[in-house]
């Protein structure tokens, strides 16, 4: 079975992306920012930037493990809200579980 984030539940384009930073809430963590934007189309979307790592591998890694978080936790989410996870400086030295604890916070701090 495939348990993967599918493509069409995935923020692709740059305007989805510009949208949700624009017209988004911003959420603050210790390793991520996080944009919701609710009535949208319930997409997720991670980005990480050069500054977090100049190795792509390094950004990927982080990228991937976020999108397990989100998979993982998303029917805890409302519907229909469009969210971008920013990963922070700190997100390169951290493993899974303080990621997911740190998503978990900021859930909370966002749609308590």
């Amino acid at each position: 079975m495939d348990e993967r984030l599918p493509k069409n539940e995935r923020l692709r384009k740059a305007s989805e992306f510009k949208f949700v930073f624009q017209n988004g809430a911003k959420y603050k963590g210790k390793y991520l920012l996080m944009f919701s934007v609710s009535g949208g189309t319930g997409k997720f979307g991670a980005v990480v930037s050069k500054k977090v790592s100049k190795k792509a591998v390094v950004r990927n890694k982080i990228k991937r493990r976020l999108r397990e978080i989100y998979r993982t936790k998303k029917d805890v989410l409302p519907e229909g809200t469009d969210i971008v996870i920013v990963a922070l400086a700190g997100a390169v030295r951290v493993n899974y579980n303080e990621l997911e604890k740190d998503f978990h916070n900021v859930c909370k701090k966002a749609f308590a």
